[in-house]
């Protein structure tokens, strides 16, 4: 398990792992897992944490990319790229699918502004495919292979590209702690006056929370007013 905490924020990981394997036989449905799955990452006390599944059908939408950045502006024929994620399909030596470049065709069809890059690509993942692209110093376009990946593969390419610019910026990824210790990560921060939510409310157009708020300041006004 990969945490940024050695000590998982400590918590014995052996046991939740554990004390939450025991619901695994009451599982009917791949959500259910899921829920379990969330509940004991929750364990950890951190965020961005969590689990879910997505079902495999081979007749649903699936659109892949070629790992290229687009110019939403372009209003020329094709689309405009303007950067090609490190990685990723389009990251090549000979390939002319390079920032500034254009891409006019994928498969033989047209890009127009009927038919977007989206729709060429749908279930292409892993499929080599053939791409029309206008090279970025011009001349006549020209044809390479490419091989999509999954938005999935996208966007784990995106984050290593946010990585790396902060690397570059030098700041590395890690916990950082207060002064007493403690990591900053998921620390609460309690309220002077808890106060329960009134969704009821706010449909009526309320605000409890400001009202309260109102209310204990005007509190420790009179009694400001009162030690005078």
């Amino acid at each position: 398990m990969k945490f940024y905490d050695a000590k998982l924020h400590g918590m014995d990981w052996d046991q939740v792992v554990a004390d939450y394997r025991r619901y695994l036989p009451y599982v009917q449905h791949w959500e259910e897992l899921a829920e379990i799955l969330s509940e004991m990452v929750d364990e950890l006390n951190a965020s961005h944490q969590g689990s879910h599944c997505a079902p495999d059908s081979s007749d649903r939408d699936a659109t892949a990319s070629l790992g290229v950045y687009l110019d939403e502006s372009w209003r020329g024929a094709g689309v405009y790229a303007l950067e090609v994620l490190a990685g990723g399909p389009a990251d090549r030596s000979r390939s002319m699918l390079k920032p500034r470049a254009v891409i006019l065709a994928v498969a033989g069809q047209s890009i127009t502004p009927e038919t977007e890059l989206a729709q060429l690509l749908n279930r292409k993942a892993s499929q080599p495919v053939l791409v029309s692209v206008q090279p970025a110093q011009g001349g006549d376009p020209v044809e390479e292979t490419a091989t999509p990946v999954s938005l999935m593969d996208e966007a784990m390419l995106a984050y290593q590209r946010w990585v790396d610019k902060r690397l570059d910026y030098g700041v590395p990824q890690l916990g950082f702690r207060g002064r007493d210790g403690r990591f900053f990560e998921n620390q609460e921060i309690v309220p002077d006056v808890p106060l329960a939510a009134e969704p009821a409310a706010l449909a009526a157009g309320r605000d409890p929370q400001l009202e309260r708020t109102v209310e204990v300041v005007l509190q420790q006004i009179g009694a400001a007013r009162c030690e005078r």
